[in-house]
């Protein structure tokens, strides 16, 4: 599909969350002045790379400590392992 011919809507995400979430986003975005929809996408932009490297650093952290469970690593330094 031609991504500038896009129909309105196609693009679109639902979000179903708590009320008290719902409350906290409304008055975060009278604050900054910001329409909902802004603050709910500053929000993604800002949490999806604190997400992936948070699954890096879990990962990391696992591999750390299965190497401390089987003996290998007597020192408490978290080598890099990119």
């Amino acid at each position: 599909m031609n991504t500038v011919m896009r129909r309105r809507g196609q693009h679109a995400l639902k979000l179903f969350v708590s009320t008290e979430m719902k409350a906290r986003l409304g008055a975060l975005s009278e604050s900054l002045d910001r329409p909902l929809a802004d603050v709910c996408r500053t929000l993604m932009w800002i949490g999806l790379p604190i997400l992936e490297g948070l699954d890096t650093a879990q990962q990391r952290g696992t591999h750390w400590w299965l190497r401390r469970f089987q003996g290998e690593g007597k020192d408490d330094t978290v080598e890099d392992q990119s």
